[in-house]
């Protein structure tokens, strides 16, 4: 008879703080009077995003006002490297 090992994972993103807010707060102080981005990005649409964002670069597409990628479309994008830079 083979034994099994009970193997407990624990997740506490989002639990000891908003890692969603958090990203946001930075991404809107990287941009802060910057004229290459938009400053109208609210925490709804970061939100709605984030939901696809698999790498933080990915973010610079969100407010970049040149190259603004919509959110369906940001798998297919190659970072270049101004989004590595953000």
């Amino acid at each position: 008879m083979t034994t099994v090992d009970v193997l407990f994972i624990l997740d506490f993103d989002g639990v000891l703080f908003n890692s969603a807010y958090e990203a946001y707060t930075v991404s809107k102080k990287v941009v802060n009077e910057d004229i290459r981005y938009r400053h109208d990005v609210d925490y709804e649409e970061f939100l709605s995003y984030r939901a696809v964002v698999t790498d933080a670069w990915q973010y610079r597409r969100l407010f970049a006002s040149d190259c603004h990628v919509p959110r369906d479309e940001l798998r297919h994008v190659v970072p270049q490297q101004e989004d590595w830079d953000f």
